[in-house]
């Protein structure tokens, strides 16, 4: 009796291409419609591998409240006075522990679409299963946290999670 290893010893690598190919076209690959692969010569500069996808966990930022002098909720954008304290909490399912928060200043372009003008970074505290930032706005105007931007700080420093959450956004004010 041999094993899948003896086998693939005694194969050519032309025959391990071709295996490998016939079981990636049997999963609906079709070799016709990519350029980069020379029919005639399939391994010439290429190296056949599968690559596993795995995606990180997401983790759901909920319950999302904001504390300050003279601030109110309207729609589900925070007005909040220019230098004055706020504190945002909300729940999150992760250890006790710190996280770097990214705020972007945005402006509204004319196509309806927001770009970051200037950003900030507010430490935050995660304690008993709440996320607490405290911090203030030192001028007026648009500022955001999306979770598109706090999940690329994230896969930068290699978190093995992702944050769930919905657009998180404040309008500070002149007094």
């Amino acid at each position: 009796m041999t094993t899948e290893t003896e086998e693939l010893v005694d194969l050519t690598p032309e025959q391990i291409y071709q295996q490998q190919l016939a079981a990636i076209t049997a999963q609906g690959f079709d070799n016709t419609i990519h350029d980069l692969i020379d029919n005639d010569a399939p391994l010439k500069g290429y190296e056949l591998k599968l690559v596993a996808v795995i995606e990180k966990p997401k983790i759901a930022l909920t319950d999302v409240s904001v504390v300050a002098e003279k601030s109110e909720k309207v729609g589900d954008i925070w007005w909040i006075p220019t230098k004055t304290p706020f504190v945002l909490t909300a729940n999150v399912g992760l250890q006790d522990s710190r996280m770097m928060v990214i705020i972007e200043q945005v402006i509204r372009l004319e196509d309806g679409t927001y770009n970051p003008v200037n950003d900030k970074r507010i430490p935050a505290d995660i304690i008993n299963g709440v996320v607490t930032i405290k911090g203030k706005f030192e001028s007026d105007g648009n500022y955001r946290i999306t979770q598109e931007r706090l999940n690329m700080g994230l896969d930068e420093i290699g978190a093995p999670f992702n944050l769930n959450f919905d657009l998180i956004e404040f309008d500070a004010y002149e007094v």
